[in-house]
């Protein structure tokens, strides 16, 4: 009877023995590579990622360590991933592309997704969100995103809403897209928005955090691939024409919201794709 109690007593020790290093194995585990259930969304299409902002106090491209040739005015607040650029009045990073530089040679598609976080706009001004310019075109350029007029401060159906346009050259002509957004498209709240298009098809496609909006993705009739030319500036947070002419026009207004994680790729991505990258994106969220 003693015997087996001194084995029982034995047995409990070295379970709780065997337990405890398993624990410690697990602790180590995580501190060298589990991560606890986070995924690097830079591991999404990563060989057709050619530029991420992540916009830890500065405005350096991760991927090509492109920096900002000029940034006036510019803040970070909190944002989906450690900081997040602030966009302000007279704030913007512009950067100067060589000839040679993936974004400016981009012709089988392109996708661009981010973390927004836009403000309420009502009649003028128009903010520039994003765009790649155009040497002999400083107005459209040749990738552009803004954040267009939301009606006015009395109509109803504005009031929680906002939306964006969007233009780029293909097929050797401007396609415009993302008009009239309403109700999808939220102002002071963090939203993913995925913009893509992919030349082979000639398919724009949408996505609001991860999800198809079929509303707005659509088939561009015999537009293929893009057709950038001269394609020398970005800039992201005002208006090139603005930043480089000193055009006074007052619809042309600056992006006052936030922006965080900002991604190029120079292919439109698949509807997989992107719901891994969104999917990958959360377990990075503050």
């Amino acid at each position: 009877m003693k015997k087996n109690r001194i084995f029982s007593v034995l047995a409990i020790v070295i379970a709780f023995l065997m337990g405890f290093t398993f624990v410690a194995c697990s602790s180590d585990d995580d501190e060298n590579g589990n991560n606890n259930g986070k995924i690097d969304p830079s591991t999404i299409a990563t060989s057709s990622l050619i530029a991420y902002f992540p916009f830890e106090d500065n405005g350096v491209d991760q991927i090509a360590s492109l920096s900002p040739a000029a940034q006036p005015n510019v803040s970070y607040v909190t944002g989906r991933r450690g900081k997040a650029y602030q966009g302000a009045e007279n704030a913007y990073f512009l950067y100067n592309l060589s000839s040679s530089s993936k974004l400016a040679t981009m012709t089988q598609g392109f996708t661009v997704s981010a973390w927004i976080k836009p403000t309420k706009v009502y009649g003028d001004p128009v903010p520039m969100i994003f765009q790649i310019g155009k040497t002999s075109d400083h107005f459209w350029g040749n990738l552009t995103w803004m954040q267009e007029r939301a009606g006015n401060a009395t109509d109803g159906a504005a009031i929680d809403s906002c939306y964006y346009k969007f233009c780029f050259q293909a097929g050797g002509a401007t396609q415009w897209l993302a008009d009239g957004f309403w109700k999808k498209f939220i102002p002071n709240t963090w939203q993913h928005i995925t913009l893509s298009y992919d030349g082979a098809t000639s398919q724009f496609s949408v996505y609001i955090n991860g999800v198809l909006y079929p509303e707005r993705s659509k088939v561009l009739e015999n537009a293929g691939n893009l057709t950038f030319s001269e394609a020398d500036k970005m800039v992201i947070g005002g208006w090139l024409t603005k930043i480089l002419d000193n055009a006074t026009d007052a619809w042309m207004g600056w992006f006052k919201g936030n922006l965080d994680e900002l991604r190029i790729y120079n292919k439109g991505l698949t509807a997989t794709e992107v719901k891994n990258l969104y999917d990958a994106e959360v377990t990075q969220i503050n």
